[in-house]
């Protein structure tokens, strides 16, 4: 690593945020501040009509980034937006809610640094068997059982939840990665386990904690459902070109 290289990078969308992001970004600051490490954290900002850019300019002085997107685009696009912007030798993406809390950092980070995969995943279903996401409303369940057979089908193997926002990679890995990507919606974490399983990387499931936090925007219209699966139809024809072994 040179000196201008931190050695985590947090990455984080937002989108009308002004309300969450302050209390997301003072905890994660008060953890991120008490390791030894170099750290930054960059926030995209997806096209927001509220205060969320200047609250996150607020935090400047703290070692947070800001990057934009001027037109709201989607989770997909600003977290992509925001790992091409990383430079961390490590790098986590999160929701901005911090829905897994980021004291679960260590977690997904020790497979890295340990040089046992590249991709760690936290999940919400745990060793005992049980998962958290039973705190979801009924709908939401139902929802994500589907998408998950769903992308079992079309894309992704042996991933038991690929929808928590709380993943971890190796810096150059995610680099690498998301500047292949191409999906904007909430699919791209399915779009990002395919490009990574068929390059051979190795991907860990890491049980976390995780809560169902509330102001979630997601709603399970017949629009937004139909563009979950034409997306995730799409994956394997935007990708059908060979893919790079990893070094």
């Amino acid at each position: 690593m040179s000196e201008d290289t931190p050695y985590l990078t947090v990455a984080i969308a937002a989108f009308n945020e002004e309300h969450r992001l302050p209390q997301a970004l003072d905890r994660a600051l008060a953890t991120l501040t008490t390791w030894p490490q170099t750290f930054e954290v960059v926030v995209c900002d997806d096209g927001s009509t509220d205060r969320t850019v200047e609250v996150a300019q607020d935090y400047a002085h703290r070692g947070v980034r800001l990057v934009r997107l001027r037109l709201n685009r989607g989770k997909g696009a600003a977290v992509r937006t925001a790992v091409l912007a990383s430079r961390g030798e490590y790098v986590l993406f999160s929701d901005a809610d911090f829905s897994t809390p980021i004291t679960e950092l260590p977690r997904v980070l020790h497979p890295l640094e340990a040089g046992e995969a590249e991709i760690t995943i936290g999940s919400r279903r745990q060793a005992d068997g049980s998962d958290m996401r039973a705190s979801q409303p009924r709908y939401r369940r139902a929802f994500g059982k589907l998408f998950h057979a769903l992308a079992a089908l079309t894309a992704v193997r042996s991933i038991g939840d690929t929808q928590a926002g709380f993943k971890g990679l190796r810096g150059d890995v995610a680099r690498e990665l998301f500047a292949r990507m191409e999906l904007d919606s909430i699919v791209f974490d399915v779009e990002l386990l395919y490009l990574a399983q068929r390059s051979g990387y190795r991907v860990r499931e890491v049980p976390v904690r995780w809560t169902n936090a509330g102001g979630s925007r997601m709603r399970v219209t017949i629009s937004h459902a139909a563009r979950v699966l034409w997306d995730l139809l799409r994956i394997r024809w935007l990708h059908r070109g060979a893919c790079r072994n990893p070094s």
